[in-house]
């Protein structure tokens, strides 16, 4: 039987990163890439609102709000409202993980979201490097938080955390 956590927009929106990096792994498209960046980050963003919802439930007199009218940064989330919901541990960010989030989202924000770049092309290597940061960036960092919540990974996420490195095989054509 499948619990009501599966169904967890986090989940869902993981789910749909780690199929289309699969994709990207087995077409080379960047495009595949970008497009699981944008829904992993949007997986952790995702879990951070689910452990809020939680907070608010258990502490309706102090609730974590991010709306329309009351917008929270990302960033604020991690340094203000993790810590708080936890009681006092932080998102460890000297980790690789946080490193190459941060570089994830970097591509996530130039690429996709404010295109910077008038090509879209990118080589073999590129993708490759990017698939293998999503591993740590994405799916560890996910496990990093679960941790922190006391909360259990779901399979995917611990599966994608063992992912082998992609790399580029040259061949002489």
């Amino acid at each position: 039987m499948i619990g009501t956590d599966y169904w967890s927009a986090y989940h869902l929106l993981y789910e749909k990163a780690s199929e289309n990096i699969t994709r990207a792994i087995d077409s080379v498209s960047f495009g595949d890439v970008q497009v699981a960046i944008t829904s992993g980050i949007s997986s952790i963003d995702a879990y951070i609102s689910h452990r809020a919802e939680k907070w608010n439930a258990a502490n309706p007199n102090d609730l974590l709000v991010d709306s329309r009218d009351h917008k929270v940064s990302f960033d604020d989330k991690i340094d203000s409202w993790i810590p708080k919901m936890t009681g006092g541990p932080k998102l460890d960010k000297s980790r690789q993980n946080w490193t190459h989030f941060k570089i994830l989202r970097g591509i996530r924000d130039d690429v996709m979201i404010h295109a910077k770049d008038s090509s879209y092309g990118r080589i073999a290597h590129e993708i490759a490097e990017a698939v293998n940061m999503f591993r740590t960036g994405i799916a560890c960092l996910l496990i990093q938080l679960h941790d922190l919540f006391d909360e259990k990974i779901p399979s995917m996420i611990i599966y994608d955390s063992f992912a082998p490195d992609v790399g580029v095989v040259e061949t002489g054509l």
